[in-house]
């Protein structure tokens, strides 16, 4: 009988490891895949930041170019010229 028992709880503890091991493994592939769809996400986000930087540094660069014409424009106006009044 006692030898029925040993029989017994060796088959149940094999079962219980065996059901652990799998449970680990599943948590574990869990987290990985876990880790894959944040860092799919990470990337994506690091994409589209760099894309609104560039558009960001183009948008600069026009500003800056606008602004000197703006200023190569107020510095040509001729200091005499009288402007003319067109409400009469």
């Amino acid at each position: 009988m006692a030898e029925d028992i040993e029989d017994s709880v060796n088959a149940v503890y094999s079962e219980m490891i065996s059901e652990l091991i799998t449970s680990l493994y599943k948590d574990r592939v869990r987290a990985l895949a876990q880790g894959k769809v944040i860092a799919t996400k990470y990337n994506e986000v690091l994409q589209i930041n760099e894309h609104l930087n560039t558009q960001l540094i183009l948008t600069q660069e026009q500003l800056s170019h606008k602004t000197k014409e703006l200023e190569k424009l107020k510095k040509r106006k001729p200091k005499n010229a009288k402007s003319k009044d067109i409400s009469e």
